[in-house]
C-alpha cells in the first residue's frame, strides 16, 4: 500500500484506557517528506523472529525459511510493484521503520477469552515491556525477507527504526508494520 507521506505524518498509533486517557505516538520522522519513494506495508500475524544460522558440513541450514518465503510472497501481494523487479536499485540510500506488534497472552483479556474489545483496562497500560522476542532477531527476519525484493541488498539501508510493543487492535493477535523510503542525504544527524 503506498501512502502520500502527509497521510503518514498523520497516523498515530492510539491506546486508551478507561483509568486514565494515554496517547503513545510513534515516531515516524524517519520518513523522508520530500520522497516520493515510500512504501509502507502491514501483515498480520505474529511476528517472526530469524535465530543464528545453524553450521552444518555440509552447509547452513535455517530453520525459519519456511516463514520467510511467506512472508516474502505477501509483501509482494501488497506491493505489486515489488512482482517483477527490485523497488529500491543498488545504490539508493534507504531508511526503514519497523513497528512489531506482539499478541498478548490470554490473561490480558477478560474471562482469558481472545475477542476484539475484550482487553483488561489494566493490561492497556502496559504497552511498552521488556520481554522477549528481541527486537533485533525481529528486525533482522523482516531485512532478510526484504532482501531482493524491495532492495537489492541490505547494505543500502542507512537508518533503522524499530519498535516492540504490544498490539491493542481487535483480538490482538500481533501484526508487522514496515515503511521503506528513500532516504534523504541532507537530513540532520543529532546523536
Amino acid at each position: 500500500m503506498i501512502q502520500s507521506q502527509q497521510q503518514q505524518q498523520q497516523q498515530q498509533h492510539t491506546m486508551t484506557s478507561n483509568k486514565a486517557p494515554e496517547v503513545i505516538v510513534i515516531d515516524d520522522t524517519s520518513i523522508d517528506e520530500s520522497s516520493e519513494d515510500s512504501y509502507e506495508f502491514y501483515i498480520a500475524g505474529k511476528p517472526t523472529t530469524l535465530p543464528r544460522p545453524r553450521f552444518f558440513q555440509k552447509g547452513i541450514w535455517n530453520s525459519k525459511k519456511k516463514e520467510m518465503v511467506e512472508f516474502t510472497k505477501e509483501v509482494k501481494e501488497l506491493l505489486p510493484a515489488a512482482k517483477n523487479q527490485v523497488l529500491f536499485k543498488d545504490g539508493v540510500c534507504i531508511s526503514i521503520t519497523m513497528v512489531f506488534y506482539l499478541p498478548r497472552p490470554t490473561m490480558d483479556f477478560v474471562g482469558g477469552r481472545r475477542a476484539p474489545g475484550n482487553l483488561k483496562p489494566s493490561s492497556l497500560i502496559k504497552q511498552f515491556l521488556p520481554l522477549h522476542p528481541d527486537i533485533d532477531n525481529l528486525a533482522k527476519f523482516v531485512l532478510d525477507a526484504l532482501n531482493k525484493v524491495v532492495y537489492t541488498d541490505d547494505k543500502q539501508i542507512v537508518k533503522l527504526v524499530a519498535y516492540k510493543l504490544r498490539h491493542n487492535d481487535m483480538s490482538c493477535c500481533g501484526g508487522t508494520r514496515v515503511v521503506v523510503a528513500k532516504f534523504d542525504p541532507s537530513q540532520e544527524i543529532s546523536l
